[in-house]
């Protein structure tokens, strides 16, 4: 029992933190796209 409870533990510290770590990448993403936008609009070269 001590082994299967740990084995699902593990798995849903795995899945969380992959879910997690698709949400960071996602956000870096947007973030370095509106600022590229914001870039770009701010020197003229629209």
């Amino acid at each position: 029992m001590c082994f299967s409870f740990l084995f699902s533990i593990g798995f849903l510290c795995l899945l969380c933190g992959f879910l997690i770590g698709r949400f960071a990448a996602q956000r870096a993403v947007e973030i370095r796209a509106e600022r590229e936008i914001f870039s770009m609009a701010g020197n003229g070269l629209e």
